[in-house]
């Protein structure tokens, strides 16, 4: 069990250098663990605790009465539906930040949930989707469903990342156009 997250580590960079068309092999994923099992660690304690509060928030509403007892366990399950949005794109990219910072690419994972929610909806419907299948027919966790599951979230957070960032180079451009033009209309005004 305690592999596993390093293990998921070495995955995912064994995914993302496919993606970048590099020939990968099963010593790729064997230097992603050696690399990344430390960060991956705390990455997973993190997301682990996360949860691990979540679930005894929703175990102490639901033991409560009343009305806001009610609100309050659906606002926990809202909440762990967010948490498990956010961190299924959390790990990539952790992976492919420069400076490794686990909270950094958790709010990362929020920036993607917000401004691509239906991305963050579909990978997420997905994987619960192949997590059935795979609880029904067991062998296929062994030999798929993980990097499958994998391969999905590398893949939509890749094409996220990418649409944000020319959604913001557009917004950028268009900011530093109007600025410019504030700027000569100022100057023309001053003389």
């Amino acid at each position: 069990m305690i592999t596993l997250v390093p293990a998921l580590g070495g995955l995912y960079t064994a995914i993302m250098e496919r993606e970048q068309d590099e020939p990968v092999d099963w010593q790729r994923t064997w230097r992603g663990f050696k690399r990344f099992w430390a960060i991956t660690l705390y990455w997973g304690a993190i997301v682990s605790l996360g949860f691990v509060a979540l679930g005894v928030s929703l175990w102490f509403f639901q033991g409560m009465d009343g009305t806001l007892a009610v609100i309050a366990t659906m606002l926990t399950i809202v909440a762990i539906i967010v948490w498990t949005a956010i961190n299924q794109f959390s790990l990539p990219l952790l992976l492919l930040q420069e400076q490794r910072s686990v909270m950094l690419a958790i709010r990362n994972g929020y920036v993607i949930c917000l401004r691509q929610p239906l991305t963050a909806l579909k990978v997420t419907v997905t994987n619960l989707l192949i997590t059935a299948v795979s609880i029904l027919l067991p062998p296929l966790w062994i030999f798929i469903s993980v990097a499958l599951i994998a391969q999905n979230q590398t893949h939509a957070m890749r094409a996220a990342v990418k649409e944000i960032r020319r959604k913001d180079a557009a917004r950028d451009a268009i900011k530093a156009h109007r600025e410019s033009r504030e700027q000569v209309a100022g100057k023309d005004r001053q003389e």
